[in-house]
C-alpha cells in the first residue's frame, strides 16, 4: 500500500506538500527541511528571509534530541514562543516544521503529517539524489545514517539545551522584529534554492492590486481587521496569503494570490478612531474603523456620503468592553463610576484614599494617546459628564499591548483597556449610581448591561464606488466574520444563551415569568429619543431568527421584557417600555417568530445611571429570554 501511495504522490513539488499541510485546521505556517539541513518548501505568514529559512532548518535538524518524544515510527518536537505553538516532525529523511494557533489540536496535524509522509520522503529522496549528482565529494558510507538511537542522542545530547534556545529566541526575535529584510519584493513567499527537485513560482514580479483600504482604531486594526482581511481573501480564493508591515507602526498590508497570477492586496491603517473619519474625508480609505460612535462634526464633514449613521453607512461589528485594570498586587474588586473619575482625573492621588486596594502611596495613572477611540470614549464616560480632566501626570500610550504590560509592571498602576488586552494586568467590576456592579464578560459586555461595554463600528459611504467595500462589510458580520471576530477576542454578535440569576428585588410578574428560562445576549435598544430599532437591533432581529431556527429552538417559547428611564412620571415609562416591546414582537412576527410574553416593566431594573444621557439610552431596552417547551 505504501509503495502505491509514492507512485501516486511521486511527482509532488515542495509547494504542494506545503499547501495540503497549510490545509490543516490551525496551520498558519509551514516548513519542510532536507535531513541536511536545506529548506526546501515553505510558506510562513511573517517576514522571515530566506536565510532565516536555511538557518531554521539547521537547528531543526541539530535540534533531534532529548526534546522529542517517540510518536510511532515519528519522532516530534512541541515547544510555543510568541502566541504560537510549534510542531516539529521528524523522519529519517528530513523535518516538517508547523506554525500552529496557540488551541491546535496536535493528534490532526500528526494525521496530516503523516498523510503526506510518503510524498515527502519520495521529495527528499530527490533531494538527496539531486546532492550525489552535483557533489564531487565521496559519499559517508551507509553506516553513517545507520547508528542506533542510543548513539545518536549520547552524541547530540550535550547540544541539546543550547540549541534549542537558539532556536526559542531566534525565531521569536525573528518574529517581532523582522531583524532582517522581507521576502524579496515582499511577496516571495516561496523560494526555489539550488537542491528543489522542481522550481517554485516566482511571484516578486507581479504587481499588487490594492483591493480595500481600511483605516481608524487601533483597537480593531491591530489584530481583527487583520484576521478579517486573510479570511475574505481566502473567501476571494486567495491561496497564499501572508502580511507585511506598513511603512509606520501599526500599519499593515495583507496579500493574498489567486491562481499564481491576481495579487491582491488589503492596506490597514491603525491610527486612531479619529483618522478613519479623515481618511474617509480624503478618499484615502474605503472603510472607517472606529471604537467611537461618529461625532455629528464627523457626519457634517463627511455628508456627502450621506447620512453616516444610518443602517447603509453604519456597522456595528463587534462588542467591546473598557476593562478598568490595576496591578495584581491591588486587593481592590469593584470602583462606581465616581471613583474612577476621581482616580484619572487626579482628585484621587493616593491608594490610601480607596482602603479596598490595599496600597498606599501614589496612583500611577495609564491612558490611551488623545487619538485613540478607547480613550475618547472613557472620557465620555468616565470625565466628561462630570467636566473633570485627566491627570497632568498620566502616561499616554498609543499600543494596547505596552499599556498593559506598564499596569501589570507598576503596582500602583490604574489603566484601562479594551477587553482582549486584560492580561497580565486585573479586571475590576464598575457599578453606576443606582446600580450594582458589573464584571466585564462576554455576555455582560455583549448585553451591554457592563457599565463600560462599547460598541466597534465600520463605517462606509452608502453608496461605496468599490465593491468590495459592502462585500467586506457583510462578510464581517455574517457567521464566518463573527467567528473571527471570537477567535480575536472580541465579543460576536450572534445570538447565545446564558444562565441568568434575577435579583429578589425584581418585580413578581418578571421572576414568574423568567422561573426556569435562560437570557439571551441579544438586547434590543432604540435611537436616542424615540421608539426606532437601532442600527445594531436592526441586524440582531434576523440574528435572533436564525438562533430560533436552530435545531429544537423552534419548539422554545420566546419572551420579551421592555424597560424605559425614569425621566418623567411612572405611568408614561410604563406605557413607553410597553410601546418599545411591542415594537420589537411587532418586527419579529413579520419575520415568523412569535413571542409567548410581551411584558413592560416600566423604569425597574436600571443597568445604568439615570442621570447621564448614555445611561438613559441603555435604560431604554427589551431583554429577551427563552424557556424550555
Amino acid at each position: 500500500m505504501a509503495e502505491q501511495t509514492s507512485k501516486t504522490e511521486g511527482h509532488s513539488t515542495p509547494a504542494d506538500v506545503v499547501q495540503r499541510l497549510l490545509k490543516t485546521a490551525g496551520v498558519s505556517g509551514v516548513v519542510l527541511c532536507s535531513r541536511d539541513g536545506e529548506v526546501v518548501g515553505h510558506e510562513l505568514p511573517h517576514n522571515f528571509t530566506h536565510k532565516d529559512m536555511t538557518r531554521l532548518g539547521k537547528v531543526m535538524n541539530q535540534s533531534r534530541s532529548g526534546v522529542v518524544a517517540s510518536l510511532g515510527k515519528v519522532e516530534t518536537g512541541d515547544f510555543r514562543y510568541a502566541d504560537h505553538r510549534v510542531l516539529i516532525y521528524y523522519f529519517s529523511k528530513g523535518e516538517v516544521l508547523l506554525l500552529c494557533e496557540p488551541d491546535v489540536k496536535p493528534e490532526v496535524t500528526r494525521q496530516a503529517v503523516l498523510e503526506q509522509k510518503d510524498a515527502f520522503d519520495t521529495l527528499m529522496t530527490g533531494v538527496l539524489s539531486q546532492q550525489r549528482k552535483e557533489s564531487a565529494e565521496p559519499q559517508a558510507p551507509e553506516r553513517a545514517f545507520s547508528e542506533t538511537a542510543v548513539e545518536q542522542k549520547q552524541k547530540r545530547w550535550p547540544m541539546m539545551v543550547a540549541v534549542t534556545a537558539i532556536l526559542l529566541i531566534g525565531v521569536a526575535f525573528g518574529y517581532w522584529w523582522n531583524i532582517t529584510t522581507s521576502l524579496p519584493s515582499a511577496v516571495a513567499v516561496e523560494t526555489a534554492t539550488q537542491n528543489t527537485v522542481a522550481s517554485v513560482q516566482d511571484v516578486s514580479t507581479l504587481e499588487p492590486r490594492t483591493i480595500l483600504g481600511l483605516h481608524g482604531s487601533n483597537t480593531i486594526g491591530a489584530k481583527l481587521a487583520p484576521e478579517l482581511a486573510k479570511k475574505y481573501l481566502r473567501k476571494l480564493g486567495a491561496n497564499r496569503i501572508w502580511m507585511k508591515p506598513g511603512a509606520e507602526h501599526d500599519e499593515q498590508d495583507i496579500f493574498g494570490l489567486i491562481d499564481g497570477v491576481d495579487l491582491l492586496k488589503i492596506a490597514i491603517q491603525a491610527h486612531g478612531s479619529s483618522t478613519s473619519f479623515k481618511g474617509l474625508d480624503a478618499e484615502l480609505c474605503d472603510i472607517g474603523m472606529a471604537s467611537r460612535r461618529i461625532k455629528d462634526k464627523e457626519v457634517v464633514m463627511l455628508e456627502r456620503f450621506g447620512d453616516m449613521r444610518q443602517a447603509a453607512s453604519e456597522h456595528v461589528l463587534a462588542m467591546d468592553g473598557i476593562a478598568v485594570i490595576v496591578n495584581p498586587a491591588n486587593t481592590i474588586s469593584e470602583l462606581s463610576m465616581a471613583q474612577l473619575a476621581g482616580l484619572f482625573s487626579g482628585q484621587i492621588t493616593d491608594w490610601g484614599q480607596i482602603p479596598a486596594s490595599g496600597l498606599t502611596g501614589p496612583v500611577a495613572v495609564f491612558a490611551r494617546d488623545e487619538k485613540s477611540g478607547t480613550w475618547d470614549t472613557f472620557k465620555n464616560m468616565i470625565l466628561k459628564p462630570r467636566k473633570l480632566s485627566l491627570a497632568e501626570q498620566a502616561t499616554r500610550i498609543e499600543d494596547s499591548r505596552i499599556l498593559t504590560a506598564q499596569v501589570a509592571k507598576n503596582s500602583q498602576g490604574i489603566g484601562f483597556i479594551g477587553l482582549p488586552y486584560i492580561k497580565p494586568a486585573k479586571a475590576i467590576s464598575v457599578s453606576e449610581q443606582g446600580a450594582a456592579g458589573v464584571y466585564p464578560t462576554p455576555f455582560t459586555v455583549a448585553t451591554e448591561d457592563y457599565p463600560l461595554a462599547r460598541r466597534l463600528y465600520l463605517y462606509s459611504p452608502a453608496l461605496p464606488n468599490n465593491d468590495h467595500t459592502r462585500d467586506f462589510i457583510e462578510f464581517a458580520l455574517s457567521d464566518l466574520g463573527q467567528q473571527v471576530v471570537n477567535e480575536v477576542g472580541f465579543i460576536k454578535l450572534t445570538v447565545e444563551e446564558h444562565e441568568f440569576t434575577l435579583p429578589q428585588t425584581a418585580p413578581a410578574d418578571y421572576l414568574a415569568a423568567t422561573q426556569g428560562a435562560k437570557r439571551l445576549s441579544v438586547t434590543y435598544r432604540f435611537k436616542s429619543g424615540s421608539t426606532e430599532l437601532d442600527n445594531r437591533a436592526l441586524r440582531d432581529l434576523d440574528r435572533l431568527v436564525d438562533f430560533m431556527h436552530q435545531g429544537r429552538n423552534r419548539y422554545r417559547p420566546l419572551m420579551l421584557f421592555g424597560f424605559a428611564d425614569n425621566i418623567g412620571e411612572n405611568d408614561v415609562n410604563q406605557v413607553l417600555s410597553e410601546e418599545r416591546t411591542r415594537k420589537v414582537s411587532t418586527a419579529l412576527q413579520s419575520r415568523g417568530l412569535n413571542a409567548k410574553v410581551v411584558m413592560g416593566l416600566g423604569e425597574a431594573m436600571p443597568v445604568a445611571d439615570n442621570a447621564t444621557s448614555a445611561g438613559r439610552e441603555k435604560n431604554r431596552r427589551v431583554e429577551v429570554w427563552i424557556s424550555e417547551p
